[in-house]
């Protein structure tokens, strides 16, 4: 992994030598988009010629415009990122879940704050993976929660959360209980 960061950052590095982006204003994220594409094409075309002198950029029959930029699958006019003014109401019965499991909070939050107390005798979390909860929590990575009632008082949590730098999400489980915080917990990434 560290010689993976090692050549983004000697890449992003490279770029930063073009002269056009020595600029310190940028008007709009378009116009510095097609600048930032130049440099990025002409990169690659220096770096495919310095390992081999004799590369020649092939002839293409069908190019579809914008083909090498990763773009959202929506459209960013068809998105709608407004939050509601007014939280939901909890008394009705469709959100009778979201009420129970704030209620069970209250009565569990000795035990959360046990297993998140750090070198305490019932942390279940490595130093790392603490940090980076918090760090996901105050960078707003946390994109869902969901909360379903199990059997003698567990809850299960599944959340989704956005992985800094990338446009990756990772989904996990954890099982609470009153006198339990963590009664077990799964991610489907792979630092935990």
């Amino acid at each position: 992994m560290q010689s993976v960061r090692a050549v983004v950052e000697q890449t992003i590095a490279d770029l930063k030598l073009s002269k056009v982006m020595e600029w310190n204003q940028i008007n709009s994220v378009a116009d510095f988009e097609e600048v930032l594409d130049c440099v990025i094409g002409l990169h690659n075309l220096r770096v495919l010629l310095k390992y081999n002198p004799q590369f020649d950029i092939p002839r293409r029959r069908a190019a579809i415009e914008d083909e090498h930029i990763f773009k959202p699958q929506v459209p960013a006019k068809d998105v709608d990122l407004k939050i509601p003014a007014d939280s939901p109401d909890l008394s009705l019965e469709k959100y009778c879940h979201i009420r129970e499991f704030k209620e069970f909070l209250a009565s569990g939050a000795p035990a959360i704050k046990n297993a998140l107390e750090l070198h305490g005798k019932e942390c279940v979390f490595f130093p790392t993976v603490r940090k980076r909860g918090i760090n996901l929590y105050n960078g707003a990575y946390v994109l869902q929660l969901k909360v379903q009632k199990e059997l003698l008082g567990v809850w299960t949590v599944k959340y989704v959360v956005g992985a800094s730098y990338s446009y990756e999400t990772h989904i996990g489980y954890v099982q609470m209980s009153r006198d339990n915080a963590v009664e077990g917990s799964i991610c489907d990434c792979f630092s935990g």
